[in-house]
This record gives C-alpha cells, sequence and structure tokens, in this order.
C-alpha cells in the first residue's frame, strides 16, 4: 500500500516465528479463540438446526471470518501457505462476509421487522465479495481500488444500522435494541477507526483497533446465544413432559387414549401403509374384582394387564391403555403365523397370572386385519372397531356366563 517493498527478516524458522509471535501476541491468541469459537458455534448450530434458528451459524461465520482477517493481518498465514494470493487478499475479502454474517445476525435478533431490507443489503456484500474476487482473480482491478469501494459500503451500512437501532431504543423504546445498541458500539468504534485508517493511508496501524473490538463483540455475542439456546433447551424439554404426560397414563406408565388416537391417524394418512391388525381387550369380572377384594386390587389387575399385553406384542405393535380395563393393541406384523404365536404367549401369561392371584384373573379378546381401501377410511376404520369390539365383548359375555354358573353351583 506504500509502494515499498516489505521488510526483511532472517534467521531460523523458530527464531522468526518466535518473534513474529511475540510482536502479534494479542492479535494470535484472539484470532485462534475466535477461529475455534466460530467453527464450534457452526457445528452446534447444525445440531440444533431444528429449532429453527441460525443466530449461531451467522455468529460463527462471523467469528471464522473475523478470525481469518485477522490472522491474515498479523502475517500469521505464511506459516499455513505461500499462496501470495491468499497472503495478499483474503482479508480484505472476509470484510464483506464480515458484513453479510453481522447484518443477517442482527436481522434475527433484533432487526426482525426490517428482514428485506437486511435481504437486500446482505445481496448487495454478496454481490461486492463475488466482483471483489473475481476482479483479483482476473486481475481486472487493483485490489487496492476495489477495497476502497467495500470499505466505503460497509460505512453506509454501519451508520444504517447505528441510526436503525438508535432509532428502535430512543424512540420505540426497544429493550433489546438498547442491549445489543451497547454491544455493538465496541465493534462499531473499532470499524470506524479502520476505515478511517484505511483512508488515512496509516496502514501500518491496520487491525489494531479490530483486535479488541472483534474479541469482546464475539464474546458478547456468544453469551446472549448461549443463554438464548438454554432457554429454549429448557422449555422444550419442559414441552417434551408436558407431551409424554398428555400421551401416558398415569396408572399403567404407557401409552393411552390420545396417544392410541394419534398414532391410529399417523397410520391412516400415510399412503404407505398397507394393513395392521387391531386386537381389543377387557378385563373380566373387573367389577366383582373392585367389590370383593378392593379398587386396589382392581388396579394391580389393570396394570397386570397391560403389562402381559405389552409383554406379548412388545416386538409386533404398540399397547394402549384406552381406559377403565378397555386396551388396545395396534399390530404391525400381519403375518398369521407370527400374531398366533404372540396370542398364545398372552393367553398363557393370562394363565399363570390366574394361577398366582386371589382374585379370578382373565381377559377378553378381540382382533381383526385392517386392510387399506381407496374409500373413507376413517368411516371403514369406525366400522371395522365396532366388529372387533363386538367379538371382544362376545367373548366376554361367554366368559361371564361360564362364571355365573360356576358361581351357582
Amino acid at each position: 500500500f506504500k509502494g515499498v517493498v516489505n521488510g526483511i527478516y532472517y534467521g531460523t524458522e523458530g527464531a522468526l516465528l518466535k518473534e513474529l509471535v511475540a510482536r502479534n501476541y494479542t492479535g494470535l491468541v484472539v484470532g485462534v479463540i475466535m477461529l475455534l469459537a466460530g467453527i464450534t458455534s457452526i457445528i452446534v448450530s447444525f445440531a440444533l438446526r431444528k429449532l429453527g434458528d441460525r443466530r449461531l451459524f451467522y455468529i460463527g461465520l462471523f467469528s471464522i471470518s473475523a478470525s481469518i482477517w485477522m490472522l491474515s493481518e498479523i502475517r500469521m498465514l505464511q506459516f499455513v501457505t505461500g499462496n501470495r494470493f491468499i497472503l495478499g487478499g483474503i482479508s480484505y475479502l472476509m470484510v464483506p462476509i464480515i458484513g453479510v454474517s453481522l447484518v443477517r445476525y442482527l436481522g434475527i435478533v433484533v432487526l426482525m421487522k426490517y428482514a428485506k431490507s437486511i435481504d437486500w443489503v446482505s445481496l448487495l456484500l454478496a454481490i461486492c465479495f463475488v466482483f471483489l474476487l473475481s476482479f483479483q482473480l482476473i486481475g481486472g482491478l487493483p485490489l487496492i481500488s476495489g477495497l476502497a469501494y467495500v470499505n466505503a459500503l460497509m460505512a453506509l451500512i454501519i451508520l444504517g444500522v447505528t441510526i436503525v437501532i438508535l432509532y428502535e431504543s430512543i424512540w420505540l423504546k426497544n429493550k433489546r435494541a438498547v442491549k445489543y445498541g451497547l454491544y455493538m458500539s465496541v465493534l462499531m468504534a473499532s470499524q470506524v477507526m479502520e476505515i478511517i485508517v484505511f483512508f488515512t493511508k496509516e496502514f501500518d496501524l491496520m487491525s489494531h483497533f479490530s483486535k479488541l473490538g472483534y474479541g469482546f463483540f464475539l464474546g458478547f455475542m456468544l453469551w446472549e446465544s448461549i443463554s438464548y439456546f438454554k432457554s429454549i433447551l429448557r422449555l422444550n424439554h419442559k414441552t417434551k413432559l408436558l407431551e409424554e404426560m398428555a400421551y401416558k397414563d398415569s396408572l399403567v406408565e404407557g401409552n393411552n387414549r390420545a396417544s392410541y388416537e394419534r398414532d391410529l391417524d399417523q397410520i391412516l394418512d400415510s399412503p404407505d401403509f398397507q394393513a395392521f391388525r387391531l386386537v381389543l381387550i377387557d378385563i373380566n369380572q373387573l367389577k366383582q374384582i373392585n367389590d370383593v377384594f378392593g379398587h386396589a386390587t382392581g388396579d394391580k389387575a389393570i396394570i397386570k394387564s397391560y403389562q402381559l399385553m405389552c409383554q406379548a406384542f412388545e416386538n409386533i405393535g404398540t399397547c394402549y391403555r384406552l381406559g377403565g380395563d378397555e386396551f388396545a393393541g395396534i399390530i404391525t406384523e400381519t403375518n398369521e403365523v407370527v400374531f398366533g404365536d404372540a396370542i398364545i404367549a398372552l393367553e398363557q401369561g393370562i394363565e399363570w397370572e390366574n394361577n398366582q392371584q386371589e382374585y379370578p384373573f382373565s381377559l377378553a379378546i378381540g382382533n381383526g386385519l385392517y386392510e387399506k381401501d381407496h374409500i373413507d377410511e376413517r368411516k371403514k376404520f369406525s366400522v371395522f372397531f365396532h366388529e372387533v369390539d363386538q367379538r371382544m365383548y362376545s367373548k366376554k359375555k361367554r366368559r361371564y356366563s361360564e362364571w355365573s354358573q360356576v358361581t351357582s353351583e
């Protein structure tokens, strides 16, 4: 920039590195920390992408581009590469990227209502980056000339963002704008000094002001982002617990009717399903168990019924307590032999439990195979459910008749 040859140092590689590090210790530490923080932020942003908030991605991009700019300015990149294009131009190519990432970040955290303006500013900076890179590759524009335009644009953007944040803070009493305005004041002051240094041609002072400015600003932004995502994750955890409670039966500690209806809707709405089995189960003589042995014993019978059902169908379907002594199973396995083995296992479990208890324990079981048809699936399933329910109740009535006959004798 000054039109003179850079100073030449000679000595062993270790001595040269030590001397360079000693002269730029602060910038090196800040640059490396920012680089690592940026990489970490982007990785975490992909891990949290389901939350739909990209603030960590943009703060990570800002951190990486600013760290590359800083490490290049203090001439540390020469120990990574000898490419003169990278050594001489990479730091200035980072300027528009820094602008894009920062503007996009602010658009998420404080300038949400200015989304269209943010898009236009981001597009303009992206175009500047492409043109700056293209002109450097083809040699169509001296780097110093291209950078002058970019720095002038950056100065206008800084001015515009400052005005908007002041307007939001003072006129609209936006507390979030006040907070981020204070954070940005450090960065803006450092950037203004960098632009002044550039246009006054005091190039030896380049990057001195930005080192701490970038470092402090990044620290503020990372702290804010971490606090934000911690609160979001806590909220998601609470939401998940509430969802589990909504779909969980407190007595059997398993799936309830709401869970059954949710899963059934998913199956009936799916274009891929072809058939599934429905199993309906009811406890025989539960009223007599409650009357004679107490409701605590009746609750134990309900819990044991659900457990036996889950044990029998755990590998081929999902079980639910619909309410009271009614249970349902959605069985995805349609093979007759596999399903038959599961029913046999359930009946054996029922028989074993009956022999262990002081009260008579038995279950009425009805089942049917539901096959997809190109008609109203909800209406068809309603009819099918009634048919399976009637099969179950016919067995229940038969069992009740047998029990009544035995007790009368």
